[in-house]
């Protein structure tokens, strides 16, 4: 599991992820859909309902990393 700020590329280790029921519900929608997809590196985008705060999340194999960008690759592999 990686946290990274996108905004200065810096690791975060510790997070508290504070969101409403119905962001909590598009999260779990979307995390269902990554587990069942059968493609590697695909990637959502949940938003809170003013488009300031946006949550990316991807299900990585460090086996396979195509696809990622190579800052994204460089985070994993840390």
């Amino acid at each position: 599991m990686r946290f990274i700020n996108q905004e200065n590329g810096q690791p975060i280790n510790d997070m508290l992820l504070l969101m409403t029921y119905q962001e909590a519900c598009e999260i779990r929608d979307d995390l269902e859909r990554l587990i069942s997809s059968d493609k590697l590196n695909e990637h959502s985008h949940v938003n809170d309902a003013e488009f300031r705060h946006e949550l990316t999340l991807s299900i990585y194999d460090e086996g396979h990393l195509d696809g990622y960008q190579d800052n994204i690759k460089k985070w994993i592999l840390e």
